[in-house]
């Protein structure tokens, strides 16, 4: 189960080695569900000093994850792949190197190859949390100029309301 103390101490780990570090399991599916039950909490919490607490936890969980895969990615691009890295390191490493070198598409093009069969959306409004029509999933809330990886018929509603604009999609 990751925690902030968890990743705390991978962070560090990476942070005084020259190679990645070997990480046991999917650490960044383990954190999008760990966000997933913090958003969760936040949303059947009525106690609004415990949402406070909880609004945090979750942005310290994405600062440490952020960082963690800057570390990472950067230990990988000067190593050139050597060292333990992850499948979405691994994706990830593969859209900046082809943005650098090889590939002539709009970066939201390359972005699109790590979420096949989604849509890439900029949201150009505040939203409120919401209830998708289709998969009845709570959404939001959303600042503006977030980007949301989704599934078109989850959104039509905002694209046509001119809450969200389209910045790419890959079927």
């Amino acid at each position: 189960m990751v925690t902030i103390e968890t990743l705390l101490k991978i962070l560090r780990r990476e942070a005084y080695t020259v190679e990645p570090q070997k990480i046991e399991g999917n650490i960044y599916k383990e954190i999008r569900g760990k966000l997933r039950e913090i958003k969760d909490r936040i949303i059947y919490t009525e106690n609004k000093t415990e949402r406070k607490l909880l609004k945090r936890k979750a942005e310290i969980l994405r600062e440490i994850a952020c960082e963690l895969l800057i570390i990472r990615t950067q230990k990988t691009l000067l190593k050139k792949g050597k060292g333990e890295t992850l499948e979405e390191e691994r994706k990830l490493i593969q859209i900046i190197e082809k943005m650098l070198f090889e590939e002539k598409k709009p970066v939201n093009q390359l972005l699109m190859d790590l979420k096949p069969g989604k849509i890439l959306v900029r949201v150009l409004d505040e939203i409120p949390q919401f209830v998708a029509p289709e998969d009845l999933k709570i959404y939001g809330p959303m600042k503006k100029w977030d980007l949301l990886f989704t599934d078109r018929k989850n959104i039509i509603p905002l694209i046509k309301g001119k809450k969200i604009e389209l910045i790419g999609e890959k079927r």
